[in-house]
């Protein structure tokens, strides 16, 4: 998911609630979303209102580019979720008051790179373009500490406008994190002793690196002192 992923998944982290195993941002980047939320204010208000029919949301929202390269039958499948019918206006109006809840806007984001960056899991981010990272995430995607996912788009829905794109990336990252915990079951079976220091290899709550040097230091350890590690 976005913004409230990311949090719950370090809230679940923290308190080993849930059993955890990856998480993965779509197209949510502190620095480029707190940058343009005066702007979606502005789109907001823009917006209409209401709609005559779902048929008119749905082309209102591709010629608006609020959805990109989608098809109309997706396009109205997608805007039916976010209207509801009132009997008063008989118009269909959107469901969810996005504006109302603008003061909350900032605290979505703030932090989120920081959070999302020290999620002790394996992770990816999916993002339309390079550009869109903000410093933090760059840095960090350098030192290999996140796994980084190009879709090209230039929208914010890029789920729903590249769906089969998106979702080879999340099979592709899930299957990786599979291989990964197998690849730590057999170091296991094999006499090296599993990552500890608070992973958790058993549901994948694990930093590949950090666990990769800790399996080696412990292999290292027991064959120079001739014991378990």
């Amino acid at each position: 998911g976005g913004s409230i992923a990311a949090r719950a998944a370090d809230a679940a982290a923290r308190r080993r609630q849930l059993p955890v195993r990856a998480a993965a941002v779509i197209d949510a980047v502190e620095g480029t979303a707190l940058e343009v939320l005066p702007r979606t204010m502005a789109w907001l208000q823009a917006r209409p209102a209401s709609f005559e029919s779902i048929e008119a949301a749905a082309a209102w929202c591709l010629s608006s580019g609020m959805l990109q390269g989608a098809s109309r039958a997706a396009a109205e499948t997608s805007v039916r979720a976010r209207l509801r019918w009132d009997a008063a206006q008989k118009a269909w109006v959107w469901r969810a008051d996005v504006a109302g809840a603008s003061r909350f806007w900032t605290g979505w984001f703030e932090g989120l790179s920081t959070i999302f960056v020290n999620l002790p899991l394996p992770k990816m981010l999916i993002v339309g373009s390079l550009d869109r990272l903000d410093a933090a995430l760059e840095a960090s995607h350098m030192q290999g500490r996140f796994k980084l996912e190009i879709v090209p788009h230039t929208g914010h829905q890029v789920h729903e406008d590249r769906p089969e794109e998106v979702a080879r990336a999340l099979c592709g990252f899930l299957l990786g994190v599979q291989r990964q915990r197998a690849a730590f079951a057999r170091l296991h079976q094999g006499g090296a002793a599993a990552p500890t220091n608070g992973h958790q290899v058993a549901v994948g709550m694990l930093d590949p690196k950090a666990a990769a040097e800790d399996a080696t230091k412990r292999t290292c350890r027991r064959e120079v002192d001739g014991g378990p590690g």
